[in-house]
């Protein structure tokens, strides 16, 4: 009878093993959440800015952006949509496309109590004018 309470060492090696695979799975998942929130509003701030097209060309049918003002319209509405702080914005426009990119910092939950540390998600997002 010397293997008596040999069992519970390995159970207890299980138990964390198992709860660190459930603290992975949670924390990419919120991870996969920060990327989809900010894609979300990569996208939303390059439709808007795709939409300040200059007045002057489209009276003469010419469907061009005002570069100015779709900037604007796309680093104002990206950072009012869902709103978190840490949220930076830079757009940059020419008369044909505005790209908008948008980086936000991700917090590790469960996963920081073993050294996971914080994380930069960052998405970039382009739109062109287009008649609809």
């Amino acid at each position: 009878m010397k293997d008596r309470g040999s069992v519970l060492p390995a159970v207890a090696l299980l138990m964390m093993g198992g709860l660190m695979m459930i603290g992975v799975g949670i924390d990419l998942g919120r991870w996969g959440g920060a990327y989809r929130e900010v894609a979300y509003v990569a996208d939303a701030g390059a439709d808007a800015g795709a939409a300040m097209i200059d007045e002057q060309d489209a009276r003469v049918g010419v469907l061009a952006l005002d570069p100015s003002a779709a900037e604007l319209a796309a680093v104002e509405l990206a950072l009012a949509i869902r709103s978190r702080d840490g949220r930076v914005v830079a757009a940059t426009s020419t008369r044909d496309e505005i790209c908008v990119e948008v980086q936000q910092v991700f917090q590790p939950g469960i996963m920081r109590a073993v050294g996971a540390t914080e994380s930069l998600v960052t998405v970039r997002s382009c739109a062109r004018p287009a008649k609809g």
